[in-house]
Order: structure tokens, then C-alpha cells, then sequence
């Protein structure tokens, strides 16, 4: 499976979701609403991921596995904001873009926290002065820290999504 094919789904998953309850978006509402979302996911893998360290006397690391399922609800979240902004094809990454971001080193809780803190940067510039550059430096700064800080695999994501995505369709 790749990254197209999941934001395939993802967004099949959401109209499914929007036909079911009936939801009628007005943009620019929808990409508003999708960024808050985006937003509030990725505060929640940084907490997930400890983050905090050095700021809170005792993070919250959770384990791994809840870690993998923070960074899906991400991707997840990423692939609907790309889409309601018409930038689908930046979230398409190619093996060989996997690969260079790959063989980058694991940064420090201050790199990590940086990194965190550019890509919301990122995400915010993307918005506001709707710049498709910036939302693209926010989507590999994302998949930087999954793959690399993190040390997920694409096949990790992969079948995440497929158990995440299976059970929110089973509560449609």
C-alpha cells in the first residue's frame, strides 16, 4: 500500500462519514476545522512521544504501540487537510523520498522539540498565505519524525491504518 493509496481511503472514509451525518462544508470552515484537527493530533504525538521532557517533571511517554497509532491519526488528519487545500499530490512521497529521509540521524528531545514546533510553523504559514511549499516542508518534517525519531516503518503505518480505518468504518 502507499501513501496515495491510504490518502485514497482516508478520504473515501471521510465522505462516507459526511453522507452519514449528513454534513454539508463551506470552505473555508472545512480546511479550518481539518487544520484544528491536524493540530490538536499532533500535539497529542508529541506528548505521546515526551516531548515535554525538561519542561514537565515527568512526560508522559506512552508505549510504542500507542505512539504508532498517534502518528496515524496524524496521517490521517494530514491527508484530509491536503486534500481540502487541493494539495493531494504532496502527501504522494515516492520510495526514493522515503529512503533519503531514512538514512537522516534520530535528533536529540531539543532537536525533536524544534522540529515539532517548525513543522506547526509550517502547517500555520501553509494556511494563512495558502502556500503549498510550506504545508510540503510540514509533511516531511512529519514523516521525518515517524520514520526516523520515532523509528516507525512504512509497513508499520501501513498496517496501522488498515486496523485504525477497519474499525471507524465498522461505526459508520
Amino acid at each position: 500500500m502507499s501513501f496515495k493509496t491510504m490518502q485514497t481511503e482516508t478520504l473515501s472514509y471521510y465522505q462516507q462519514l459526511d453522507v452519514q451525518k449528513q454534513l454539508i462544508w463551506t470552505q473555508p470552515r472545512h480546511q479550518m476545522a481539518a487544520l484544528v484537527s491536524l493540530d490538536v493530533q499532533l500535539a497529542s504525538l508529541a506528548q505521546a512521544t515526551g516531548l515535554e521532557t525538561g519542561v514537565v517533571a515527568n512526560p508522559s511517554l506512552q508505549p510504542k504501540s500507542q505512539q504508532l497509532g498517534q502518528v496515524v491519526r496524524c496521517l490521517r488528519s494530514f491527508f484530509l487537510f491536503a486534500n481540502l487545500m487541493n494539495w493531494n499530490q504532496v502527501c504522494q512521497t515516492e520510495a526514493d523520498e522515503l529512503e533519503k529521509l531514512q538514512q537522516l540521524d534520530i535528533d536529540d528531545q531539543s532537536k525533536k522539540a524544534t522540529l515539532y514546533l517548525m513543522l506547526k510553523r509550517m502547517l500555520l504559514t501553509s494556511y494563512y498565505e495558502k502556500r503549498q511549499a510550506a504545508f510540503q516542508h510540514a509533511w516531511m518534517l512529519f514523516l521525518k519524525w515517524a520514520l526516523v525519531d520515532c523509528g516507525f516503518t512504512v509497513d508499520q503505518l501501513e498496517t496501522e491504518f488498515k486496523q485504525q480505518l477497519q474499525a471507524l468504518q465498522e461505526q459508520i
